[in-house]
């Protein structure tokens, strides 16, 4: 069997990809890491909410421990970072890929041939009832990102396009963003609307974002805008739960290590010390911690 599209990943926003390519006529196959979550798809599709839309698409699904049994021509990851940093592309039957993360980690990933990055301002998230999103920009370079882009543009996402060139640039200004901003919405408790609405919450998104592009100066990035507008985007998405916030409040581990840590890791290496970074880091670990001292932490996945 061969497939336009694969998507690797089966939870909000790999079931909003697949949904949003599905509803353009693509021929999609997704790959989930739970069996169990591969056999719900397979009987009853996706179900999409979000900007007026409520709509059903049907797609095969499978495990991922046939992903390389089956042939894709363009596969896009949307698994979590650990596991998408991981991955060996020598392993995988795509001629392109397209990864989701919003971490810097993968700058290794995106310096090989056919390789893409999907950069999601937005918010999507699982409920009982299917998949529900607040739409904001996707923004795409190198690959065939571009294509899931336009896919979600009709779903009632903004779309930028950038040139094959500027992955590694999109890449930080949408690692910068996110690790701007999820982390002060998750240690509150709020959706990113109420952090732009709160003076000293804001402070401390800009913070985190000035020292992002000290970083990115130091390592000679040159940056497609402030980051502290990326940041600012990022907090107009309306009814964005953020995934680091679903993480704390579920009791599951985060991405923070992917996020906060690289960069703050990345200021190291260029002898700079990434003070804000570091201690969001810090702070949601031991929220973590917490999770797990009380007995309330599940499966990450």
């Amino acid at each position: 069997m061969e497939y336009d599209v694969g998507v690797l990943g089966c939870g909000a926003v790999g079931s909003l990809v697949a949904s949003a390519l599905a509803a353009g006529g693509r021929r999609v196959a997704v790959f989930c890491l739970r069996q169990r979550r591969a056999a719900e798809i397979a009987r009853g599709g996706i179900r999409l909410r979000g900007d007026g839309l409520d709509s059903l698409a049907r797609v095969d699904a499978y495990h991922a421990g046939r992903l390389q049994a089956v042939k894709v021509g363009h596969l896009v990851v949307a698994v979590r970072a650990w596991d998408a940093v991981g991955l060996d592309r020598g392993r995988l039957r795509a001629d392109t890929v397209t990864y989701v993360q919003p971490t810097v980690k993968l700058e290794r990933l995106l310096a090989e041939p056919g390789a893409g990055l999907l950069a999601l301002y937005a918010c999507a998230s699982e409920t009982g009832e299917g998949v529900s999103y607040a739409p904001g920009v996707a923004a795409a370079a190198g690959g065939d990102a571009g294509e899931a882009a336009e896919a979600l543009g009709r779903l009632g996402f903004r779309v930028r396009r950038y040139p094959e060139g500027d992955r590694v640039r999109l890449l930080w200004d949408y690692a910068a963003a996110h690790a701007s901003v999820q982390p002060v919405a998750a240690l509150l408790g709020v959706p990113l609307s109420s952090v732009a609405r709160l003076k000293h919450g804001r402070a401390l998104v800009e913070s985190l974002a000035r020292e992002a592009m000290l970083v990115m100066e130091r390592r000679g990035v040159k940056p497609l805008r402030s980051p502290v507008d990326a940041a600012y985007e990022l907090l107009g998405v309306r009814g964005c739960y953020p995934r680091m916030l679903q993480d704390l409040e579920a009791g599951r581990r985060t991405e923070v290590e992917y996020m906060n840590a690289a960069i703050a890791a990345e200021a190291l290496r260029s002898d700079v010390y990434a003070a804000y970074n570091d201690t969001m880091y810090l702070l949601v670990k031991a929220r973590e911690e917490l999770a797990e001292e009380l007995g309330l932490q599940v499966d990450s996945r």
